[in-house]
């Protein structure tokens, strides 16, 4: 382990091991240090999409396509196959409700350059015959994509090694040195590393580092439930997503229940040919554990939309904890009262997909390529009253 480096990133999932990469490709003398083993946490456990229209028109809409366009290059980058697929991706829509909801987000995301194209029944039964007969139409989204999210991280972590970076895995972080307002030193079970610089990119596990710092991260997991079927030959193109998926992800509001679990219906093929199905959302603390009641759920609104999804064998369910913040976009930016602390969490099941711009970002804001201006919708400073 390298006892002095200039920065520390936290956590070895895609988000830790992006900001690394690009780091080290700036020729930053960074460590990531990771607890346990690279993806082995929240990314092991997410679906493999890359949607872009599931994103609400904004911030994070604009960040998100920033990634995508990142995403198109990345493989070759980083000198790896991360199963990266683009064709596209569909939400649909089996009531007139639905249709009028996935149209207007149609609008509103011509609006931020994305283009989304309204489908009717007979359009988008040509290109998902997979589909029930009784879908009344559809949202396609041609710039969706697909990614394998552990071959993403581990390509990520390799990418950086090979740029000098020191990654250190089955190693914790006790505590985070500090003194008048200056970050001098991460200790780990394994030894301490002299920097003034941590980036703290833990997921949901971020709030537990922050309080090393004496900081409050406003950061809680928020579950969710997935499982994954038997190979089959070519059944989904693309993405497929159920409008009601668009509501299972709202953040609670009014008299909602926060921790009533909600689920919408996301199907991907891989391309090893098992089908990737979710989704459940629930605030449920640090329990993992997989329920009867949402694999049931998940089964039946996905055999309801794709009916030959009934007859597969399901190989197995699994859940992840994803970080949630409480006005649904990441938090990124360094800490008003500690500025060699940075911060890069909160992506909730967005971290896949914004990856490589935050990795990006980062890494510019480290170097000084890129000012806290540009990232003042992230701001960690936005929760501080």
């Amino acid at each position: 382990m390298h006892t002095t480096v200039d920065v520390v990133v936290v956590g070895g999932g895609v988000i830790g091991t992006s900001i690394t990469y690009y780091l080290a490709k700036q020729g930053v003398n960074v460590c990531l240090v990771e607890r346990n083993d690279i993806a082995s946490g929240t990314s092991s456990a997410a679906a493999n999409g890359v949607a872009l229209q599931t994103k609400p028109p904004g911030p994070k809409q604009n960040l998100a396509q920033a990634s995508a366009r990142l995403f198109r290059n990345l493989s070759e980058e980083l000198d790896a196959d991360i199963e990266l697929s683009n064709e596209g991706g569909m939400l649909v829509a089996e009531t007139e409700e639905q249709l009028e909801l996935i149209s207007d987000k149609a609008q509103k995301a011509a609006k931020s350059g994305l283009t989304i194209e309204i489908l009717s029944r007979k359009q988008t039964l040509a290109r998902q015959p997979c589909l029930a007969p009784h879908i009344i139409g559809s949202a396609y989204c041609a710039a969706d994509s697909t990614v394998n999210p552990y071959l993403l991280a581990f390509a990520f972590a390799r990418a950086a090694k090979r740029h000098g970076a020191d990654v250190q895995t089955f190693t914790e972080v006790t505590a985070i040195e500090h003194q008048a307002g200056q970050i001098t030193a991460v200790v780990t079970n394994r030894g301490k590393i002299l920097t003034d610089t941590v980036v703290n990119a833990a997921g949901v596990w971020s709030p537990k580092v922050a309080e090393m710092v004496g900081l409050q991260l406003p950061v809680e997991p928020r579950k969710g439930e997935l499982f994954v079927t038997e190979p089959v030959p070519p059944l989904v193109r693309g993405i497929v997503i159920s409008a009601s998926y668009l509501l299972s992800k709202a953040l609670p509001a009014g008299d909602a229940d926060p921790r009533q679990m909600t689920a919408g219906a996301y199907t991907a093929q891989a391309r090893r040919g098992n089908l990737v199905i979710g989704s459940t959302r629930q605030f449920a603390g640090y329990n993992r554990s997989s329920s009867f009641h949402g694999i049931q759920k998940l089964a039946q609104l996905t055999t309801t939309l794709i009916p030959a999804v009934g007859k597969l064998h399901v190989l197995r369910s699994y859940s992840g904890l994803r970080p949630a913040s409480p006005d649904g976009l990441p938090i990124l930016g360094r800490a008003a009262e500690l500025p060699g602390f940075v911060l890069a969490a909160g992506h909730e099941g967005d971290g896949i997909a914004l990856s490589p711009i935050t990795g990006q970002y980062i890494a510019d804001l480290i170097s000084g390529q890129l000012s806290e201006e540009a990232l003042v919708p992230f701001s960690p400073q936005r929760f501080s009253n």
